[in-house]
């Protein structure tokens, strides 16, 4: 099984020129998505920045639009590698898939677990 993060918020701000890289574009609004993550039986905090002028960006957009239509929520998400592990910057050509959505009732809105009364026909009488 691999890692699992939860994704807890998404806030934007404005991409910064970047000196090592003078010709990519900057000026317009970023995603940054925070999770947490588990390392060593301990919760620790991890992000990314998804720019939406990068070609990585619509490999994030199914989660960051499940995030939006469902909150307040977490999205359980696997499939992220760290870039830096020690600044616990999570790499925005990882591949992530959504694994559950949960509400604040720790319901799965992705996998929603069956009534047991459906699996039973009650007669009234």
């Amino acid at each position: 099984m691999s890692k699992i993060s939860i994704l807890k918020s998404i806030r934007t701000a404005i991409a910064k020129q970047n000196p090592r890289k003078p010709k990519k574009p900057f000026g317009h609004r970023v995603a940054e998505l925070v999770f947490d993550g588990e390392e060593n039986g301990e919760v620790v905090r991890e992000h990314t920045w998804i720019d939406p002028e990068c070609d990585n960006a619509d490999k994030w957009t199914a989660i960051i639009d499940a995030f939006h239509r469902h909150r307040p929520c977490r999205i359980a998400v696997e499939g992220l590698v760290y870039q830096d592990r020690k600044r616990r910057l999570i790499d925005a050509d990882s591949d992530p898939r959504i694994v559950g959505i949960y509400d604040d009732e720790d319901r799965n809105i992705l996998n929603p677990r069956p009534n047991p009364q459906d699996l039973f026909e009650f007669q009234t009488r």
